[in-house]
């Protein structure tokens, strides 16, 4: 999956979480809010969320991954807006409070946590030993909510 650009990111995401190919409305969906927050070139994508998503996609959980170390951004992209934007197109359980982003990938068993306020992301997989229990409620108790 190297290589991929983000909108080919998300629709293997999509892939992966609905068992099926998108159509072609769905496509144009994602196409849309990646084009639109200013992420369709690759250079302006931050290589922290492509790592992100391709541990998602692979369900592979994380230790915190720092994200302002990694690179700085010059471009105007808006990754925040944008994975607002995604959540409803993912159909993903999302709440961003301000200070952090968590987002639940029920059917994949992954839970997703972006520190804004401390730079890093985390990610488990209800299938790794070290899952926390408060992640482990989240992706338990994610479609009652």
């Amino acid at each position: 999956m190297s290589g991929l650009s983000l909108t080919q990111l998300v629709i293997e995401l999509v892939r992966r979480l609905k068992g099926v190919e998108p159509n072609a409305s769905v496509k144009a969906s994602i196409y849309e809010v990646v084009e639109s927050n200013g992420l369709e070139k690759y250079d302006d994508v931050p290589s922290w969320l492509i790592k992100f998503f391709r541990s998602i996609i692979d369900g592979q959980s994380t230790e915190k991954v720092y994200i302002y170390e990694e690179e700085s951004q010059k471009s105007e992209a808006d990754v925040w807006n944008f994975l607002a934007e995604l959540e409803n197109i993912l159909g993903i359980e999302s709440d961003d409070y301000g200070e952090g982003i968590e987002m639940v990938f029920k059917p994949l068993g992954i839970y997703a946590f972006i520190s804004l306020e401390s730079g890093f992301y985390r990610i488990q997989s209800a299938k790794d030993t070290q899952c926390t229990s408060y992640a482990a409620k989240k992706l338990s108790d994610s479609s009652s909510s």
